[in-house]
């Protein structure tokens, strides 16, 4: 994965080469196979990348037995800088083997005070993740419409004033309302 500067759009950077722009593997027993996509927090001072092991078509979301297939979270660092170090990594905690599961595309919710990020996991469904503090990532809400495998499959999940929407490669697009709090106080946009 690679962190760019894009203090100007027209011509963005890796700051010069330098070993902070480039982030591998953190270790043996954690390596990507496939980083499909990133979020930056909405503060900016955190982001993640995300291993779409097995690219969305193998069982990967095992609950707590899950090896691979995560959200990676790393604070932000500026050029100059060491590496940054692995905080935290996440996947759902629910178990889904057989069904085709893993990390897949995601956004950020626009709130002060809290890092929030709706986030899609194919047959997985679709899960609102708290990364407020990055070594202890949790769970928020979640929606999984279908245990039987091939029956809902969440390809996309974005946060847009105050829903959640979800394209679903078998159902089409859901839109979900969220009875949770935790999105209270969201930035609003006229467009995503």
């Amino acid at each position: 994965g690679q962190l760019w500067d894009v203090s100007d759009p027209a011509n963005p950077t890796m700051g010069n080469g330098e070993p902070h722009t480039h982030i591998r593997s953190p270790s043996a027993a954690d390596s990507f196979e496939f980083i499909h996509s990133g979020i930056v927090s909405w503060d900016g001072k955190t982001f993640a990348i995300m291993d779409e092991t097995g690219g969305g078509v193998e069982a990967h979301c095992n609950g707590a037995a899950s090896k691979d297939g995560f959200y990676y979270f790393y604070d932000v660092v500026k050029p100059g800088d060491p590496a940054p170090s692995l905080k935290g990594r996440y996947t759902i905690p629910r178990a889904q083997t057989p069904e085709i599961c893993v990390s897949h595309n995601a956004n950020v919710i626009p709130i002060k005070g809290r890092k929030l990020m709706s986030a899609a996991y194919y047959q997985g469904g679709n899960t609102l993740v708290d990364f407020t503090d990055p070594s202890n990532i949790r769970e928020v809400a979640y929606s999984d419409v279908e245990d039987a495998t091939g029956k809902a499959d969440s390809w996309s999940t974005y946060w847009y004033n105050g829903r959640i929407y979800e394209s679903d490669i078998t159902r089409g697009l859901l839109i979900w309302e969220l009875s949770d709090k935790a999105g209270a106080g969201a930035k609003k946009f006229d467009h995503l």
